[in-house]
């Protein structure tokens, strides 16, 4: 009988000393401000007065998960052995880890922004300095920008998206592609090295994924926080990712050229969706330190868009999914509670289907952040709705005691001084 072989070992690293302003899911999220909680003894109006104040602070100490690194770590964990630090503190915390693992073959560095593009080739350089004969591999958006720009080249390691030139060179030759998707170009990449990884072209897999526990971790700290209530936050928020991708056309956003404007769905249905929801809703109702709900983020670009996009079962109509999502959500009766992205028009074209809200309150949603953008229609994401129109639009949905969370671009072309 053949020896069975060693799976390869991989590192995958956010970016050093990361600070949570540079990841951008860290602002897509609703207040997360401490409460007063019963436990502390002072009078119910006193601690609603201090509350009021508290409401609207965001906490500069949450960070998101980086869901790029974790999906591929789903897709992948049956044929490589992953370590992960998505928060290192510095270059040397990576450096030490690679130094005491000689196992690993391969660190895969996530550049969430563009702004670190520099600082991943510098920290590239530290790590052929310490280990010489390991691949590094660079993805996410900064790697794509990094490329583009001629910072990041051969030297300093494997940048896995390749150009609209590289891609038809590539056609020509009857070669795949590197996309810019993580776990398709990953699979690529270890293919070429002679390492079965799974189809690229396989659908994925999403999971739910906790956001970190922000709670102190000393047990009395711990105890004395939960008790009077200075730091108490939900116990429970997942992350979930539905799509990669997106079919708009922004010009601010470099999701659209990362991924040629096409997007790709994550689930064959929503009743995969809705068992993944009612999954970690299971584990909650085990737990007696867990509200007995379930709170997510979608992870979609612009949730509710009426498209056709590509799914594991061949195109589907994504508004219908969501449709759907909140049909059984609502039909379960469980608590379960979702915030996602949306914008204008595909809301609106929500209530000319339905008459209403109502639909979504009903199937869980509690937040939702609204691409706005500008005053004026610059992107074609309103539907010819007017600005009065989006205001009434507004108010109707927080009436519903939704969350809204409104982006505005600011610097476009057409703006001036004045309102524009």
């Amino acid at each position: 009988m053949s020896e069975k072989k060693e799976k390869p070992h991989i590192l995958l690293l956010g970016m050093p000393d990361a600070h949570s302003s540079f990841f951008e899911m860290n602002i897509a999220q609703i207040p997360q401000g401490p409460k007063l909680n019963f436990a502390l003894h002072l009078p119910k109006p006193v601690r609603k007065k201090i509350n009021g104040f508290f409401v609207n602070i965001f906490n500069p100490k949450k960070k998101a998960p980086y869901m790029g690194l974790r999906l591929i770590i789903q897709n992948l964990r049956d044929y490589v052995d992953f370590s992960l630090i998505e928060y290192p503190r510095n270059d040397d915390e990576a450096i030490s880890f690679l130094m005491r693992n000689k196992n690993i073959e391969a660190i895969g560095i996530s550049i969430g922004c563009e702004n670190r593009v520099y600082q991943a080739k510098e920290l590239s350089g530290k790590i052929r300095t310490a280990r010489p004969e390991i691949n590094i591999i660079f993805g996410n958006y900064g790697a794509v920008a990094g490329k583009k720009l001629n910072i990041l080249n051969e030297n300093d390691g494997y940048v896995l998206w390749d150009s609209e030139e590289e891609r038809e060179e590539k056609r020509k030759q009857n070669r795949d592609f590197y996309t810019g998707e993580g776990v398709h170009d990953m699979r690529l990449w270890l293919k070429g090295r002679g390492i079965f990884a799974g189809d690229p072209d396989s659908p994925l897999i999403s999971e739910a994924i906790p956001d970190p526990d922000i709670l102190p971790t000393g047990t009395v700290a711990r105890w004395f926080s939960e008790k009077m209530g200075f730091l108490n936050m939900p116990n429970d928020n997942n992350k979930m990712g539905i799509s990669i991708g997106c079919t708009n056309n922004c010009s601010f956003c470099n999701t659209r050229f990362k991924f040629n404007r096409s997007k790709t769905f994550l689930f064959r249905k929503a009743e995969e969706i809705y068992h993944a929801m009612e999954k970690t809703l299971d584990k909650n109702l085990q737990r007696h330190d867990f509200p007995p709900e379930a709170l997510f983020f979608l992870m979609d670009e612009n949730f509710m868009k009426e498209e056709k996009v590509k799914s594991g079962e061949g195109k589907i109509n994504f508004l219908e999914v969501a449709e759907r999502l909140c049909e059984l959500i609502e039909h379960s009766e469980k608590n379960i509670h979702w915030g996602t992205f949306s914008d204008v028009r595909s809301l609106l074209g929500y209530k000319n289907r339905h008459g209403n809200y109502l639909g979504l309150v009903r199937g869980g949603m509690q937040s939702i952040w609204v691409g706005l953008e500008s005053k004026e229609d610059v992107f074609d994401k309103r539907g010819g709705a007017t600005v009065e129109e989006v205001e009434e639009m507004i108010h109707e949905i927080q009436d519903l005691v939704i969350t809204i969370i409104g982006a505005f671009i600011l610097g476009l072309d057409i703006h001036a001084e004045g309102e524009s």
